[in-house]
């Protein structure tokens, strides 16, 4: 097996990959550390018959017993794990269903928090002050410079999409997420606190909301001058959208247009009004200092409410979509931004202290007992036996995030050019 010091494990390229990028420029640039970057998923039985690094850089851990977590905790022993943890902003049923679930997670693992809310989260479910790094949100920064002259401008997004740079652009990333699940998924999630009626009841939220986007949408986009642009969130197929829309609209509409690729970054950017129900990327174009609304025409349900929702202003009738397409009423989003900049912008620059951190575990490593016999070998086989033949990569929930080495050198250039000029 190949030492190597940063392992680095990217789930959805579209929210993960610049900044994995942007770290590995900087380490490799200040230390003689090197960073490999490669798919949780689709790479992991490439990365436990290859490498042993020194640090395990991973987007999520809730539990020793998630997909893939077992049995990198087992071929990688004196390793150090460290939590990114992608998600951070929870409604209600959030909090409940990824929190940390064993001992393992709350006494070896190091878990990055982006506000003092997080880190309290984590200290209420166990996890060790001494395990937490609290830091701000490096996705916001990449709105500052230099780190946005990195991405696709309107004018190449239109040509590449077939979109008319002179109309009003409307970016919407999609976060039904509950509207796609199965009555066999629902049962499996409930549980814990988590009743079966109010999943179900989510689902139904969810569908009927969807539809409305969908049909408000189309009578929209022939009233009014505007392209749209329709996001599948991170874990939601494009195919799973499509085929929703399709079985639910009247008529296509030639300017409502289901795009993918690209990261949200690019679209919030060259975009000019952001509309969603409650993703996360509303605050992300609020910092972009774009107007945003909330699409509810359909009251949410406690279970996905969240504080942060009150700084937004609502879409709750077509007479409200239409008005903000035109441009009339209050401008949305200062206050949101207000209160992300107060809340998860601790440091001056997040990305940069995150690259730290990272530089930290290696030249001060800090190897936990984890309990696991520590001959590479022996392990080895262990894990090739028995879980080498297991299936990681799901192409209905990562449609987009497989990558190939080739492409992360071309972006990695392409992020040193504007980093690291000289």
């Amino acid at each position: 097996m190949k030492p190597v010091d940063v392992l680095y494990f990217i789930e959805h390229v579209a929210r993960e990959l610049d900044v994995a990028l942007i770290v590995k420029a900087l380490v490799e640039a200040k230390s003689p550390h090197k960073v490999v970057i490669k798919h949780i998923y689709g790479d992991a039985k490439e990365a436990m018959k290859t490498f042993r690094p020194k640090v395990v850089v991973v987007p999520f851990f809730y539990s020793r017993d998630d997909l893939g977590m077992k049995e990198f905790i087992r071929i990688w022993p004196s390793a150090l794990f460290f939590n990114l943890a992608w998600e951070q902003i929870f409604y209600p049923l959030q909090q409940k269903l990824k929190k940390p679930k064993d001992s393992f997670t709350k006494n070896h693992i190091f878990h990055h928090a982006w506000a003092p809310f997080y880190k309290k989260y984590l200290l209420e479910n166990g996890v060790g002050e001494d395990k937490i790094f609290l830091n701000g949100n490096p996705i916001y920064e990449l709105y500052q410079n230099p780190y946005k002259l990195f991405f696709t401008n309107r004018q190449i997004l239109s040509r590449k999409y077939h979109l008319d740079k002179k109309k009003k652009w409307i970016f919407i990333p999609e976060n039904y997420r509950w509207a796609f699940e199965t009555d066999k998924r629902l049962q499996r999630v409930s549980g814990d606190g988590i009743s079966t009626t109010s999943l179900f009841s989510l689902r139904d939220f969810s569908q009927r909301s969807l539809r409305l986007l969908l049909e408000w949408l189309e009578r929209l986009s022939y009233e009014e001058d505007i392209e749209v642009i329709l996001r599948p969130r991170p874990a939601t197929a494009k195919t799973l959208l499509l085929h929703f829309y399709n079985k639910n609209s009247g008529k296509s509409s030639t300017r409502i247009h289901i795009i993918k690729k690209e990261s949200v970054r690019e679209w919030v950017l060259a975009s000019d009004i952001v509309l969603s129900s409650f993703s996360t990327t509303l605050i992300e174009g609020a910092v972009a200092n774009k107007p945003i609304y909330i699409f509810e025409p359909i009251r949410f349900p406690k279970i996905v409410s969240n504080s942060w929702y009150r700084y937004v202003e609502k879409i709750k009738s077509y007479r409200s979509l239409q008005k903000m397409c035109r441009g009339e009423g209050s401008v949305s989003g200062k206050k949101l931004k207000m209160w992300a900049y107060t809340t998860m912008f601790q440091t001056h620059d997040p990305i940069e202290k995150l690259t730290n951190f990272i530089q930290n575990l290696l030249d001060n490593p800090r190897v936990d007992n984890v309990s696991f016999p520590k001959k590479a070998d022996a392990l080895y086989t262990y894990v090739q036996n028995r879980f080498l033949p297991k299936t990681y990569f799901n192409p209905d929930t990562h449609d987009s995030d497989l990558f190939s080495d080739s492409e992360i050198d071309a972006k990695l250039n392409r992020w040193k050019s504007i980093l690291l000029p000289n």
